[in-house]
């Protein structure tokens, strides 16, 4: 049994994704790459900033110039712009319910197979915060920092001034972690309350 490796260099990579079926695309600054088993092939000539793919095999990628999709099996590589879902796309996400959320500067918007809705504009308070996190927890609830989505109705949380993660134990709880005034560290929510856990510097 032989082995091999395939290099990719001067490229400064900011996100990987493989498919089901094993395929690896790669996102670059510069590009998007496709791995074809034994070399990187060059898909896209824009920055990358994340990929998704959806259930019927759509793969979305989005960037510093808007936000792109195509059918994986189409041989002729024909990219369709998406309109009205902004020019620089931070994050997209698919969740679970097979819906794709995204961060982009026109705020968060969901595709549902045929139209985009943007349900929070960009110029909503703490949006300027915004590191491209996206959370979905195990009830559904999709969270975007200071905002979480049940039901696609929006709720600002208002604990803090800037997010670096979140995340959920297994009893439901939800943990964010950033800064609050001069301080920071880690907050608790258990569906009700935030609360500042102290002795973990900022």
């Amino acid at each position: 049994k032989t082995s091999h490796q395939v290099f990719m260099s001067n490229k400064f990579v900011t996100v990987s994704y493989q498919r089901p079926n094993g395929g690896i695309w790669l996102g670059t600054t510069s590009g998007l790459y496709l791995f074809s088993g034994n070399e990187w092939i060059l898909k896209l000539t824009i920055g990358i900033n994340c990929i998704a793919e959806l259930t019927d095999g759509t793969l979305m990628v989005g960037g510093n110039s808007g936000l792109r999709m195509i059918r994986t099996e189409e041989a002729s590589g024909n990219w369709k712009f998406q309109d009205n879902v902004g020019k620089l796309i931070v994050n997209v996400l698919k969740a679970s319910d097979g819906t794709l959320w995204c961060i982009s500067d026109a705020g968060i918007s969901t595709y549902n197979g045929v139209n985009w809705t943007n349900h929070l504009p960009w110029d909503q308070p703490g949006i300027v915060d915004w590191k491209g996190l996206i959370y979905e927890t195990k009830d559904g609830t999709v969270w975007f920092a200071y905002y979480s989505f049940k039901d696609r109705t929006p709720i600002r949380h208002e604990v803090g001034n800037s997010y670096y993660f979140v995340d959920e134990t297994k009893d439901g709880d939800i943990w964010a972690g950033g800064a609050l005034g001069g301080g920071g560290g880690p907050f608790l929510y258990d569906g009700n309350t935030w609360t500042w856990v102290s002795g973990y510097g900022g």
